[in-house]
């Protein structure tokens, strides 16, 4: 997965009933009987189109106008390019209406990759940043407006330092402050001399700009105090606006310093809320600081070094990033852009301010779905509507803020019920011992099905009995029929747990047996209770991946004097290389118990590289007692773009793949027939799969044996979205572009998914948030 930024940018830019951050000890949550009516909230109004890879958002108060700037995706994949601004009226599309917002919305020409915008109302002109061109297109809005777009175009074209990121207007001081990444600069044009008005006065030649420090972003002013704060890599630059603006730069060269992290990932965005006096700035990652303005500001820029602060932390992975913010200070709210996890997440600023740091630890911040991949943000403070640009969706996503803020959460996110545990990763059920096996830390969590499930939340508070297994424990399955849970690890075993005795109102539970694994590390595990077989994806650094298939009827709950048995192997092939010696590839399995097939994804450590395609394994010789036919694949089968979950409809004859598509392309389910592409018969392995769309970032996927519907969790979209495996299957593949129905997770779910039909749940592993989401399954 390509989960960095290519470019480090910045646009012009989760409810809970519990603290992530405080310990995943059981039974500290409350105690309900019934579950939470988990949504994604009201405060989604809808949205509206805009051109393809929008990003930069700006609003236009004065003539009620949003303007998008399409084609800057340094993340998108394929990259979207484009030249051209969205001219959007907000007189039909507002929170309080999106009746109007359905468009075509015209747009207006600018340079390439436009990548910010400011707005100049009293000179009715628009600065657009060209990221690629190193320019600053200048747009005359007198006729490009929401109500009147009868001659947009670009008047002049203006060379800056760099590719622009960030900009901002400063109407007092008549200047733009355009922020240059790449180069260590803010660049400043006039706007008393350079407008869409008289455009025949803008310089052809680079404008001034003075130094700033490594990679400036975002800018905002407090006109209160004078005062400009610049998004750096370190954190932020503050210079008086009074002495450097495009008039005179003599006081650009005395520079405030106030520094986040040395060495992180961001930051990117920087607001002012001039209410409380405090600069809002994201670290890139997923931490966002309340800095006290009143010791940092142009009255005391030496101050910025020591500036008191507080930290809201997010709780997201690592490849989470703050991009952008914007204050609503009628709404006492900061809306902080998640990019990576399609939300904007709701700050309080009456808790946490400048003056009042201790509450922002405290924090349990509020959220709002968006689109996919959410890149920029603008807010119309008359209507508190928030504007927010969904880079992989082509749309505007149109939030009423009044609804999800600080006074009001009536129309926030509202997550379903979770159980608290420790990291947890894999899971697997068994509906025979009516428990929820969890991997968790180095141990088995088993959580009860008959109180803890979508129609009952009871007993989801705990206590939980638990097991310790061998050393880092990374995937779980069960074989109903043997009564047997299987854990592979790290140490280079599988452990052997008898659900009978393991489970989650038993006592008495012990690990009963251990199968060894080759060197490597395990990545997935499968059980074939047709067979009696457990095939382990191992991957080992440097070597090759492989599965190995063990008998599992004498290794089981009952028999254990098979389990020093060596196993049959069949070769994946080599182990993905990244530098990194330690590094090993991430393997998935599926089967299919008709054909007796094997199935096995290899996504390679290094996360730049796309991979597409899944190995056939002919199983029929390579399995319980008889491995004299454990051989390499008999064939590959393109799946489409990092293939990740698997799973077989045996009944429909459908493998369905999940594809990550490197954690940067719209998400999707690849849709594979395995009637003439199974371990027999692969005349058919050379089709080309169906795609049916998929939440962002899809990564685990389930089916529902019973009901066919195929389950799909979408680690950026805190979501699982459900297909109909129906009409979405071998065969029959026309409807398979119907849009999904979608299921609100914690954030972040993983790629483990597993199903109780016997309780209509779902349970998804969210391994950041330290939760198992309970979610009610379609039927």
């Amino acid at each position: 997965m390509m989960r960095r930024l290519a470019l480090l940018i910045l646009i012009v830019l989760v409810a809970g009933t519990w603290n992530p951050a405080a310990p995943a000890t059981a039974g500290s949550s409350p105690v309900r009987e019934r579950p939470v009516d988990a949504t994604f909230g009201t405060a989604l109004q809808g949205s509206a189109p805009t051109g393809h890879g929008p990003a930069a958002t700006a609003y236009d108060a004065g003539t009620d106008t949003i303007y998008v700037a399409n084609g800057f995706g340094p993340n998108k994949i394929p990259n979207p390019g484009g030249n051209t601004v969205s001219v959007i009226d907000g007189r039909r599309c507002d929170a309080r209406s999106v009746a109007g917002c359905r468009g075509p919305w015209p747009t207006v020409t600018v340079g390439n990759e436009p990548s910010a915008i400011a707005v100049d109302p009293d000179h009715h002109t628009m600065y657009v940043g060209n990221n690629t061109d190193r320019t600053v297109s200048v747009v005359d809005l007198r006729h490009c407006r929401g109500s009147d777009t009868s001659l947009c175009r670009t008047r002049a074209t203006v060379p800056v330092a760099a590719g622009t990121v960030g900009m901002h207007l400063d109407a007092v001081q008549h200047t733009v402050y355009v922020a240059g990444y790449d180069s260590d600069t803010v660049s400043l044009i006039d706007t008393t001399t350079c407008n869409g008005m008289t455009p025949n006065r803008c310089p052809t030649t680079q404008v001034p700009g003075f130094a700033t420090s490594d990679g400036p972003g975002d800018v905002d002013v407090n006109q209160q105090t004078h005062t400009a704060y610049v998004a750096t890599l370190l954190g932020f630059d503050a210079f008086d606006t009074r002495t450097c603006n495009a008039d005179t730069q003599e006081g650009c060269v005395d520079l405030g310093h106030f520094t986040i992290c040395d060495g992180c990932y961001g930051p990117f965005g920087a607001r002012v809320d001039e209410s409380t006096n405090t600069i809002y700035e994201g670290d890139g990652d997923q931490r966002v600081v309340a800095v006290d303005g009143r010791s940092c500001n142009a009255a005391s820029l030496a101050g910025c070094a020591t500036a008191p602060y507080g930290t809201v932390d997010l709780h997201g992975p690592r490849y989470a990033h703050v991009l952008g913010l914007v204050v609503d200070a009628a709404r006492h709210s900061v809306y902080v852009l998640s990019h990576k996890d399609d939300h904007v997440v709701v700050i309080d600023t009456t808790t946490c301010n400048g003056s009042h740091r201790d509450g922002c630890a405290l924090l349990v911040p509020d959220a709002v779905h968006t689109g996919t991949n959410p890149q920029g943000i603008a807010l119309d403070a008359g209507t508190h509507t928030l504007y927010v640009a969904n880079l992989n969706a082509d749309d505007l996503s149109v939030i009423d803020a009044a609804r999800c803020s600080a006074p009001d959460r009536s129309g926030c996110r509202r997550l379903p019920d979770r159980v608290r545990l420790d990291t947890p990763t894999a899971v697997a059920v068994s509906e025979s011992a009516h428990t929820a096996y969890v991997v968790t830390g180095d141990r088995i969590t088993m959580v009860d099905l008959r109180t803890c499930n979508s129609a009952r939340v009871l007993g989801c508070a705990g206590p939980h009995t638990s097991l310790t297994v061998g050393a880092e424990p990374i995937a779980v399955a069960v074989d109903e029929p043997r009564h047997t849970a299987y854990v592979a690890s790290s140490a280079g075993t599988v452990s052997v747990l008898d659900t009978r005795r393991c489970a989650a109102t038993t006592g008495g539970c012990t690990v009963t047996g251990a199968l060894v694994l080759p060197p490597g590390r395990p990545g997935d595990i499968v059980t074939n209770t047709t067979t009696g077989t457990v095939y382990v994806a191992v991957s080992e650094a440097g070597g090759t991946d492989v599965v190995v298939a063990f008998d599992a009827s004498t290794c089981d709950a009952t028999t254990t004097t098979g389990c020093r048995q060596s196993g049959g192997v069949l070769p994946i092939g080599p182990a993905s290389d990244c530098g990194n010696p330690q590094a090993t590839s991430r393997l998935v399995l599926a089967l299919d118990r008709p054909t007796d097939t094997v199935f096995a994804a290899q996504n390679p450590c290094d996360e730049s590289v796309v991979v597409d395609s899944l190995r056939v394994f002919d199983g029929r010789h390579c399995h319980g007692g008889d491995l004299s036919g454990c051989h390499a694949a008999v064939a590959t089968v393109r799946a489409g773009p990092d293939p990740f979950g698997l799973a077989v409809d045996e009944a429909t004859r459908t493998l369905y793949s999940a594809l990550l598509g490197d954690g940067e392309r719209n998400g999707a389910v690849s849709v594979i027939d395995v009637r003439a592409c199974n371990g027999t018969v692969t005349s058919g392995c050379n089709q080309v799969a169906r795609l049916a769309p998929s939440g962002f970032g899809s990564a685990g996927v389930a089916v529902d044996i019973d009901h066919h519907d195929v389950y799909v969790t979408n680690e950026e979209d805190a979501s699982v979205s459900v297909i109909d495996g129906t009409t979405c299957r071998s065969g029959h593949t026309t409807r398979c572009a119907r849009t999904p129905t979608y299921l609100p997770t914690d954030d972040y779910p993983g790629v483990w998914i597993a199903l109780a039909p016997s309780v209509s749940t779902a349970y998804v592993t969210s391994p950041s948030m330290g939760t198992l989401s309970v979610l009610p399954m379609r039927r």
